[in-house]
């Protein structure tokens, strides 16, 4: 006697009727979820975005050491070379400020020993040029030692404003108006290779002033 073949209600490897198919009772992932069909796991926050170490502030752009600034120039830029014009005011102080000094002095001594007759001016005028010729001499001297110039100018502007002075007078006094005439150029000279606009730039970049 053969069994009863059973019908489609009675498949016993089915599932049971109105059962539902596997995962229809649990929750499906939504289109935004990364988990849903379709989604790749690339489209998450790509890390490439992220700030790239290559892109990094350089440090070869930092600013160098050497070029920072100086007063009057850059603290790495080498000093300038001396300007003609200032050696040419340290020698011409040194050689005109000796001449004149030495000159003086030695007639203001043979004035004395030959019994001229020195008014009293003439003495103070005769020992204020020395004075003056040997600061000119020194302020030379101390430039060439790259040392403060206002020694040097102070001086030559002395000689220049005695020879005006002692010009003033002999043209009252009716002597020779243009005695002396050697501690003018001195002066002159001087106090012009010193006002240069190379040497002004030269001394403010050493923080000098005239």
């Amino acid at each position: 006697m053969s069994s009863p073949t059973p019908g489609p209600e009675q498949q016993p490897w089915g599932p049971p009727p109105g059962a539902a198919g596997p995962g229809a009772g649990s929750p499906q992932p939504g289109p935004g979820s990364p988990y849903a069909p379709g989604s790749q796991y690339g489209s998450g926050p790509q890390y490439g975005w992220g700030p790239q170490h290559g892109n990094a502030p350089q440090y070869g752009n930092a600013p160098q050491w050497g070029n920072a600034a100086q007063p009057g120039g850059g603290w790495g830029d080498p000093p300038a070379r001396r300007p003609g014009s200032v050696t040419g005011a340290a020698v011409v102080g040194i050689v005109f400020g000796s001449l004149v000094g030495v000159l003086n002095l030695v007639g203001l001594l043979a004035a004395g020993t030959l019994d001229v007759d020195f008014g009293i001016a003439e003495v103070v005028i005769t020992i204020v040029v020395v004075a003056l010729s040997v600061a000119l001499a020194v302020g030379g001297i101390r430039v060439l030692a790259g040392r403060d110039p206002r020694l040097l100018n102070q001086a030559g502007l002395g000689l220049v404003v005695l020879w005006l002075v002692t010009f003033v007078i002999a043209l009252v006094s009716g002597a020779a108006a243009f005695s002396g005439f050697f501690t003018l150029v001195a002066g002159a000279v001087v106090l012009g290779l010193l006002r240069n606009p190379a040497s002004r730039h030269w001394f403010a970049s050493r923080g000098q002033s005239l």
